[in-house]
């Protein structure tokens, strides 16, 4: 059966090559209307998933902060649509919210991925999350608050945390100590 359809796609060289011509054109024209239904979509989403994330931001101790989910037009129709994703952030009241990954500390990265992560805990199917050091720079209130939802999303996801606050790692399920031997040297 195979073979036989590969003899009649040579057979008809031209004509698919016609048809997939046509086929190609067809795309290319429904492709901008479904980039702008995707569009649409994401639009309302990253509104729902930054009310959502503000909120468990704010309870990761940034009582103040301004988080936001931009949807970024792109210059080309790709495979992802017509536009990009964009995290937006401010820890302090008064500063406008920058791209996340220029303005957030290594810690305050940590404890806004540990927020997004808590939100989409239910969609994701990333089955092991690593955090590391998730608890600097907080004390032991916001300390508590990152365990509880660090033991939140080990109920669907494995986690793995580098943690220096006892608190934190009290939330856990298993323990190991990493320690390091310069004896030799």
């Amino acid at each position: 059966v195979a073979m036989k359809q590969r003899l009649e796609v040579q057979a008809d060289l031209e004509g698919t090559l016609n048809r997939l011509d046509r086929q190609l054109e067809e795309a290319e024209r429904a492709a901008p209307t479904a980039a702008a239904t995707l569009r649409t979509v994401r639009e309302k989403a990253a509104r729902e998933l930054a009310k959502a994330a503000a909120k468990s931001i704010a309870q990761l101790g940034f009582k103040k902060a301004d988080f936001q989910v931009r949807i970024v037009p792109v210059a080309e129709l790709g495979p992802t649509g017509d536009c990009s994703v964009e995290f937006l952030f401010s820890p302090n009241v008064g500063e406008a919210p920058l791209p996340l990954n220029r303005v957030a500390s290594s810690g305050e990265l940590a404890r806004v991925m540990l927020a997004l992560k808590t939100v989409l805990a239910d969609l994701d199917e990333v089955p092991l999350l690593v955090f590391d050091e998730v608890d600097a720079n907080v004390g032991g209130e916001i300390g508590r608050v990152v365990g509880e939802k660090m033991a939140g999303i080990a109920k669907s996801h494995q986690v793995l945390c580098v943690a220096q606050l006892p608190k934190v790692a009290s939330d856990a399920s298993c323990h190991l100590v990493v320690t390091t031997d310069q004896s030799n040297d």
